[in-house]
């Protein structure tokens, strides 16, 4: 049976009053929340559960205020918030105390929010009306000017508003019944991740190998860090804050630029999937990938501030959408072992970008190597070791 995925559309608002108000309201009762729970924790080890954090907080202050302007719903579920947030913690700590060498340090609790911050807010399907195309909240919300919203969606199964830098997003939730397109889960596609070539990818059935280029991803960051360090240091000088408008702005248009390049990415891998009947997709990520690499200052800033675990998982969703079996491993030796003889010899690297292999004489592009690696480790089938031949040259791709 296939399973029922949950979607999001997003639409960017503009600050208003009103967004502001609400969201600060959201901040004061989550903060409220969390302090009761952390101080039970710190008095007698009690863990809060959301029923009786409800019962404690349904007649404060923070709380009536929050209903008053969004329903009963809404402050509902930043208790529900609050509790999620706590249960992950628990959770990591117990997997912390069976396998500490799996977490980077000990897990902390769950941390308050600035005092000017904000925080989300989640309108159930229940506060939500659909007319004409048009999403609605509830009608106090309407009277206190909250703006109509159009949308392509046919049910929505709640509203979320987010605040993001200088703006908010406002995410409708809505059900997608996937298709399962039944293709060829013996074709496998091998993906490299990397900072020139963003994505690598080789397959099984002899098509050429694809490469998407990264310039637009470096561009962006080179950009926005130098940017950053030149918003920053004047800012220090006038305010001593490091959340100015314009920071708040930069910070949006970096990471709406590196979304919207991941999902047209993700979407000509999916696509090439899809037209050559490949059903199987393996992926070489670790976890806390390159967060402690040191290959230059540059490039260091570069590879850790690229945020490729949200690559991954857009490839992930929409691999799920059409039915594709996606698989994570992890990448040690695959640019290292030539994937024609299996020989492992680090020099076989002997020219940037190049894998030169001296056992069989192979040379070819070395993130193609390392796809190709990465295919064999996860699907050891894919590829036999001795299958020698003639290699495709790879097709480039720039994403815009």
């Amino acid at each position: 049976m296939v399973k029922i995925m949950q979607l999001v559309q997003q639409v960017q608002l503009k600050r208003s009053r009103l967004l502001d108000n609400i969201t600060f309201l959201s901040k004061n009762l989550y903060n409220l929340a969390t302090y009761e729970v952390r101080q039970r924790f710190f008095k007698d080890r009690h863990w809060i559960r959301y029923i009786e954090l409800w019962n404690t907080l349904k007649s404060h202050g923070a709380y009536q205020e929050l209903q008053k302007t969004c329903g009963s719903h809404p402050p509902q579920q930043v208790l529900k918030q609050v509790d999620k947030n706590f249960k992950s913690f628990f959770n990591a700590m117990k997997q912390w105390k069976r396998e500490p060498s799996k977490f980077r340090g000990m897990p902390k609790l769950p941390h308050y929010k600035h005092k000017n911050g904000r925080n989300l807010l989640y309108f159930t399907s229940l506060q939500c009306r659909l007319r004409d195309g048009v999403i609605l909240l509830t009608q106090k919300m309407e009277k206190l000017g909250f703006p109509k919203i159009n949308t392509y969606l046919k049910n929505v199964k709640g509203v979320r508003i987010v605040p993001f830098g200088d703006r908010y997003n406002i995410e409708l939730i809505y059900d997608y019944n996937p298709r399962d397109l039944h293709l060829n889960e013996k074709n496998v596609m091998g993906i490299d991740l990397g900072l020139t070539n963003i994505v690598t990818s080789s397959d099984n059935i002899g098509n050429n190998p694809l490469i998407i280029k990264g310039g637009v991803v470096k561009s962006i960051n080179q950009f926005y860090n130098k940017q950053l360090a030149k918003y920053k240091s004047s800012s220090k000088k006038c305010n001593n804050t490091d959340a100015t408008s314009r920071i708040l702005r930069l910070h949006r248009k970096r990471n709406n630029k590196i979304r919207d390049f991941f999902h047209k990415a993700s979407r000509t891998i999916i696509n090439n999937c899809i037209s050559n009947d490949i059903g199987t997709i393996i992926i070489g990520y670790n976890e806390g990938w390159k967060q402690k690499i040191k290959i230059g200052k540059k490039n260091n800033q570069n590879f850790v501030s690229i945020p490729f675990q949200k690559l991954v998982h857009q490839i992930e969703y929409k691999s799920e959408m059409v039915g594709i079996k996606v698989v994570r491993i992890t990448e040690e030796y695959t640019s290292q072992v030539c994937s024609s003889c299996g020989v492992v010899r680090k020099s076989n690297r002997k020219y940037r970008g190049l894998y030169v292999c001296k056992e069989c004489e192979m040379v070819l592009n070395a993130d193609v190597n390392a796809s190709r690696n990465i295919m064999c480790k996860g699907v050891p089938e894919s590829l036999r070791i001795g299958d020698r031949g003639c290699l495709n040259h790879p097709v480039v791709l720039k994403v815009y």
